[in-house]
């Protein structure tokens, strides 16, 4: 997920098996996407502005992981309020 993006309309999935025969079919899902050139052009802007990665950060939580300890009861506590909340605000949405 690249975050600041507000919208990709411009982007649009065309399923690559429609344009194959089915002998010359991948065997795992594929998806193509088109995009604008003023789109591509504020993805790459988006994606050159994020910062690096932070190698600290990625040495602890590797060893919380191997430790056991990550992720915490807090932490999955806040994932379950989240995706609910997600979950409730896309049927309200449809429906």
């Amino acid at each position: 997920m690249i975050s600041g993006i507000s919208s990709l309309a411009a982007a649009a999935y065309v399923p690559l098996a429609s344009s194959r025969s089915p002998a010359a079919q991948p065997t795992g899902d594929q998806v193509a996407m088109s995009l604008s050139p003023d789109t591509f052009t504020s993805l790459v802007r988006t994606a050159s502005a994020m910062p690096e990665v932070r190698g600290e950060l990625v040495d602890t939580y590797k060893a919380q992981i191997q430790s056991g300890s990550y992720p915490s009861s807090d932490t999955l506590d806040g994932l379950v309020d989240l995706m609910g909340a997600t979950w409730a605000q896309s049927a309200r949405s449809q429906g």
